[in-house]
């Protein structure tokens, strides 16, 4: 790390707008002050920092920055090993205390090399409102990465989502009275995040005379930064039937196998059948990269079936996706 490195760091301590707290400047100044200037006087002088400061919740945060550091391989009676001990106690201060006490540095942060092609997700902000008959929570996630990408999309929509659930709630809550029930509840949560591959899912539930229960899942090409719909994964139509055809067949093996498990595979009295899926359905990949279907609550069953998924293996779909998703 180099002196010109530690002056832009210090100089952009000095234009925050929030002041931090004496104790994390001091601990930022002390360690800096003992980086060596290269790897020779590391060799001579390096010394262990133990980082057991821990930095004071800011009543006004309200921002939690969610990064995670690969486990460095320790190399046993080499300088590295010193110098990375110093290094993880700098890792400290520039990944954990400065994003969550400081929004500048969280978007500092990504310029650095070392957030590579990590996409971060950040709350920035929560409604809440609880009465005896009452309940609103509403986290609203955004999506921050190092390179250009189609992210803001997706905060874009997210915000508008929960801004007009959230009106919503409050307006069927003066129409109705206080003495009326409801909840609405809003969260999210990563489902994917390889080194090509991210997937957010966004969980709704609405309790209103019924429950209602959907998500809402955006794919992120990380080696292109775009968002990635079902469709555009698709070379040919036929995967649509493939899919559905798999879909039916399990939705018949589940039923053959437990008596309360219900699907629409056929129409029922009330017109209800499932027919497939769209080119803009939620979908993402698992572990194993295999394409998962979920379905809403009502979508293909009854209310009390709850969301249902499906799996559909790769090799089923292989030849009709485009070969360069690599997940």
């Amino acid at each position: 790390m180099s002196k010109n490195f530690d002056d832009y760091l210090r100089d952009q301590l000095s234009m925050e707008k929030d002041e931090l707290p004496a104790s994390v400047k001091n601990k930022i100044d002390e360690t800096l002050s003992k980086l060596p200037e290269n790897v020779e006087e590391a060799d001579k002088n390096a010394k262990v920092i133990n980082e057991n400061n821990e930095a004071g919740k800011n009543g006004e945060q309200d921002k939690i920055v969610d990064i995670e550091l690969a486990k460095d391989k320790r190399k046993k009676g080499s300088v590295w090993k010193k110098y990375g001990q110093m290094a993880a106690g700098v890792a400290v201060v520039f990944l954990f205390i400065f994003p969550n006490v400081s929004e500048s540095y969280a978007r500092t942060m990504e310029k650095l090399p070392i957030i590579g092609s990590i996409v971060k997700v950040v709350t920035i902000r929560n409604y809440f409102y609880q009465d005896d008959n009452h309940e609103l929570n509403v986290n609203v996630p955004q999506l921050e990465a190092d390179k250009e990408s189609e992210l803001n999309k997706i905060n874009l929509d997210t915000e508008e989502l929960t801004k007009k659930l959230v009106d919503g709630f409050y307006a069927e809550m003066e129409a109705l009275g206080k003495n009326s029930h409801g909840s609405l509840y809003v969260d999210y949560e990563v489902v994917t995040d390889t080194e090509n591959w991210f997937t957010l899912k966004l969980l709704v539930n609405e309790v209103k005379g019924s429950s209602d229960t959907y998500y809402k899942y955006y794919n992120v090409d990380k080696k292109t930064g775009n968002i990635v719909k079902l469709s555009d994964l698709v070379t040919n139509d036929e995967f649509y039937d493939i899919v559905e055809k798999d879909i039916k067949r399990q939705m018949a093996e589940r039923m053959e196998k437990d008596e309360n498990e219900f699907y629409w595979i056929e129409e029922d009295s009330l017109g209800a059948k499932f027919e497939g899926i769209s080119a803009d359905h939620n979908y993402y990949f698992d572990k194993d990269g295999n394409l998962v279907i979920p379905f809403d609550k009502y979508e293909v069953s009854p209310g009390y079936m709850g969301t249902p998924e499906f799996t559909v293996e790769r090799a089923l779909i292989e030849e009709y996706i485009f070969a360069n998703m690599n997940i």
